[in-house]
Formats: structure tokens, C-alpha cells, sequence
């Protein structure tokens, strides 16, 4: 496994550029929304419950509420957790994306700017 911290923000951002890529989705939004979520924290931890937090890594999966296919570890790993919302996004289209608040967020910005 790639440690995390083996990647700079710049790394990360081409990472996620060439996943988006693969996957044939909106570079830009793609890109927007992992800063959003995690300001490219590979090990962010969000939306905080009773003190514990429910999403977790860059791309801020929500455990347990759904179940991803993938550990927490894994969340935190940019390479799988970049692989898995670039295919989830895929598969589900505008629906999928809409799961990440940092998508609505991005897609805010374009309409107000």
C-alpha cells in the first residue's frame, strides 16, 4: 500500500485529474469536489455524530451509512479512495454525485460566479 502522505496536493490533483479522466467525467468538478470535502487531506474526518466522525479520507466516505465496498484504511488511501468515487460517480451519474455535499458545493460556485 502507498502511504498517504507520499503525495503532494499537486500529485493528488493530477491523481484525480487522470481518474477522472479514465472514468470520462468533469475534470473540474471532480477536482472541486475532493477539495471541498478535504481540502486534499488524505486522512480528513467529517461529519462528526454523537463526537465520532461518519466520513472519513479525502474523498469523504460515509460509514456506516452506506456500505462501500471498502474499509476505512482504504478510504484513507487516495489511490482507492479516488478509483472508487470515480467509478461510483460513473455508474450513478448526476445522482451519485450529488452524495458529496463538496459536488453541491462546487456546482453552487459555478452558478453564482
Amino acid at each position: 500500500t502507498v502511504r498517504a502522505d507520499t503525495f503532494s496536493k499537486d500529485d493528488l490533483k493530477v491523481l484525480a485529474a487522470a481518474y477522472a479522466a479514465e472514468y470520462g467525467l468533469d475534470t473540474a468538478a471532480f477536482i472541486g469536489t475532493i477539495e471541498n470535502e478535504s481540502q486534499w487531506n488524505p486522512i480528513a474526518r467529517g461529519d462528526y455524530r454523537n463526537g465520532k466522525p461518519t466520513s472519513f479520507g479525502m474523498c469523504q466516505f460515509r460509514f456506516p451509512v452506506k456500505d462501500w465496498g471498502m474499509t476505512i484504511e482504504e478510504a484513507d488511501s487516495p489511490l482507492v479512495c479516488m478509483d472508487k468515487m470515480a467509478s461510483y460517480w460513473k455508474e450513478k451519474g448526476e445522482v451519485g454525485m450529488k452524495r458529496w455535499s463538496g459536488y453541491t458545493k462546487y456546482m453552487k460556485g459555478l452558478s453564482s460566479g
